[in-house]
């Protein structure tokens, strides 16, 4: 994983999971993490980092997200 943020704690610029990084999760999470070309018109098919996607489906009413 390669993205970084500003620590508020000293202002400094710091990878998000610094190498050497294990992460968890439990058998309950849903969803997969793939790598891929992702063809949507929406987004005039460029290359993007995420492509993120949201709609509202009814009875009952729910809005979902999803990040590509």
């Amino acid at each position: 994983y390669n993205d970084w943020a500003i620590d508020p704690e000293d202002d400094k610029e710091k990878p998000l999971l610094p190498d050497g990084t294990v992460l968890m999760s439990g058998p309950d999470l849903e969803g997969t993490r793939a790598f891929g070309l992702i063809l949507d018109e929406d987004f005039n098919y460029g290359p993007l980092a995420y492509a993120p996607s949201t709609w509202v489906e009814r009875n009952p009413s729910q809005r979902f997200l999803m990040m590509q």
